[in-house]
């Protein structure tokens, strides 16, 4: 689970679908770019949970940055042990294999040790994440309407573009009216949006094999 936090927490800032407009037929329409990481980044709301949660969370992150040292610790002998059969001479291929894969499966662990640890720090950057990108796409549409923009892009997709083209810092200024704050601490048993989506798929999965297959005809 600590994966999908994880990964809810750096999805939490990818721009919706309906954003993000690429039209080569609109091609002569005024056209705007659009950077969500930064607009998110940059928000007040954002910045300010970003320090609360620094100090909200203060005991898993040391706790975690702990856990982190102990473990580079106890893998430094592994690889340095690994580094070293490495330059022997003809050394023997299958003994390396052996130790690698040693060293990796101890590196694994560890890392989900520390994941393990950092959960709650993840899941409440996830619920920061999502409460402002819940405005995010009502700001952009001001942000539009105001500069008669009919077409947004990522920056990925631009090749050149002027300065004033950069929606990016209006709609900062929209999201900081709009979304001052944000709350640090999720609600009990608050799950990221991502992750409510697969658990739902997953129960739909389930209830379609589950459900009885429908009754054949009698035959005549």
């Amino acid at each position: 689970m600590k994966t999908i936090y994880k990964a809810a927490a750096l999805a939490a800032l990818t721009i919706p679908a309906s954003v993000a407009m690429v039209s080569t037929a609109s091609a002569q329409s005024n056209a705007g770019v659009f950077d969500t990481e930064r607009a998110v980044a940059t928000s007040k709301a954002y910045t300010d949970a970003m320090k609360l949660i620094a100090t909200t969370y203060k005991p898993n992150i040391d706790q975690a940055n702990a856990k982190a040292t102990e473990i580079n610790t106890r893998l430094k002998p592994m690889q340095d042990a690994l580094v070293a059969a490495s330059k022997v001479p003809n050394a023997n291929a299958a003994t390396l294999r052996t130790q690698q894969e040693a060293y990796q499966k101890a590196a694994q662990a560890g890392q989900q040790e520390v994941d393990k640890l950092r959960e709650p720090i993840d899941l409440a950057t996830a619920y920061v994440g999502e409460q402002i990108m819940d405005k995010l796409e009502p700001a952009l549409d001001k942000v539009m309407a105001a500069k008669k923009v009919a077409i947004v892009l990522v920056p990925q997709a631009t090749v050149k573009a002027a300065p004033a083209s950069d929606l990016t810092p209006d709609v900062v200024t929209e999201l900081n009216a709009s979304v001052p704050s944000v709350g640090v601490v999720p609600p009990q048993g608050w799950l990221p949006a991502q992750v409510r989506a697969q658990i739902a798929e997953q129960q739909r999965r389930q209830g379609a094999q589950a459900a009885p297959a429908p009754a054949k005809p009698a035959g005549r």
